[in-house]
């Protein structure tokens, strides 16, 4: 997992210092160790978040010998194409698909490598709500995103002050 780096075309952000502790503290809450998924900092130590393509040949470079997925919800993958080399994006990257309510993916839409996310236990997380989603309830009232988001991480974001207001970009 890579949390993103600083964004220019978002106005509100919270920092990635912050996204990569919480990355880190999920995996560790939700996975065991032997489980093939790691949190990489590439991102976070570059400062601004890098086109995807790029950040999965750099991962490539650094770790031939492992396998890299994307994982996205099905409401983007129409969108492939307009992301940065997005004919070779849908053409030569793996994804993992999540499914959203709504969304009936079309043919000509999926890349050419991918899964559906089929696990019943994170589709419920996965299907319903986005992040953005999951922010704007914290910020109404934590209690709103119990069982969304690991106890850790919601400890994490309330001692850390997030999600609070609408400006979330304090640095560590």
């Amino acid at each position: 997992m890579v949390p993103c780096g600083w964004r220019t075309d978002k106005t509100t952000q919270t920092s990635p210092q912050h996204r990569l502790l919480m990355t880190s503290i999920a995996v560790e809450a939700t996975f065991s160790p032997d489980f093939p998924i790691k949190v990489v900092d590439e991102e976070v130590k570059n400062g601004a978040a890098l086109p995807t393509l790029l950040l999965i040949e750099a991962l490539k470079a650094k770790h031939a010998e492992l396998d890299f997925w994307v994982v996205v919800g099905a409401d983007i993958i129409p969108n492939l194409l307009r992301w940065y080399e997005g004919t070779r994006v849908k053409k030569e990257l793996q994804f993992i698909i999540a499914p959203r309510p709504g969304y009936v993916l079309a043919d000509e839409d999926l890349p050419g490598t991918y899964r559906m996310l089929e696990s019943q236990t994170l589709r419920l997380a996965t299907m319903e709500l986005s992040s953005s989603e999951v922010r704007s309830r914290f910020r109404r009232d934590p209690m709103l995103v119990e069982g969304l988001l690991p106890l850790p991480v919601q400890t994490y974001i309330k001692r850390a002050n997030l999600y609070r207001t609408e400006i979330s970009t304090t640095t560590i």
